[in-house]
């Protein structure tokens, strides 16, 4: 089992979980900004919008505009596959700290104290927690 630090006994239960998972959002993130290739998946996102526009304009016929779908999905599968490396590779931070808190005391207690059961798990305040520093990190880092 692992030690809980001094520090996080002595705050509320939803204090702890939720610097948990706040620190959890921003690592993941911050791990994901210098492992993916930013360059590149901007440079995809350009060429996805220029597609579409494509699509949008395009007034010809059926198999022109399988063409352009075909590089649409092309250029979406690439991003894809540019993203999911990475992605996975950031997920560790989280996966981690899930897995601590799970061995801890209030695994099996409630973190809130009001509405329904799954509303007072500390697995839900985690979750949005580390959702919530994640998508805020994602966007003024502009992070793709």
């Amino acid at each position: 089992m692992f030690a809980v630090p001094l520090f996080l006994v002595t705050l509320p239960t939803a204090a702890p979980l939720t610097a948990c998972g706040l620190i959890a959002g921003a690592v993941s993130m911050w791990l994901y900004q210098r492992v993916s290739p930013q360059d590149r998946l901007n440079q995809l996102v350009a060429e996805l919008e220029e597609s579409r526009q494509a699509m949008q304009a395009y007034e010809g016929d059926f198999d022109g505009m399988l063409e352009l779908s075909k590089q649409n999905m092309w250029l979406s599968l690439k991003r894809v596959g540019y993203a999911l490396g990475p992605s996975l590779i950031a997920g560790v931070p989280v996966i981690a700290a899930f897995a601590w808190l799970g061995s801890t005391a209030w695994a099996t207690g409630e973190a809130m104290p009001f509405g329904p059961d799954w509303v007072r798990s500390w697995i839900t305040l985690f979750i949005v927690a580390t959702t919530i520093s994640a998508l805020a990190i994602k966007w003024a880092f502009k992070i793709r």
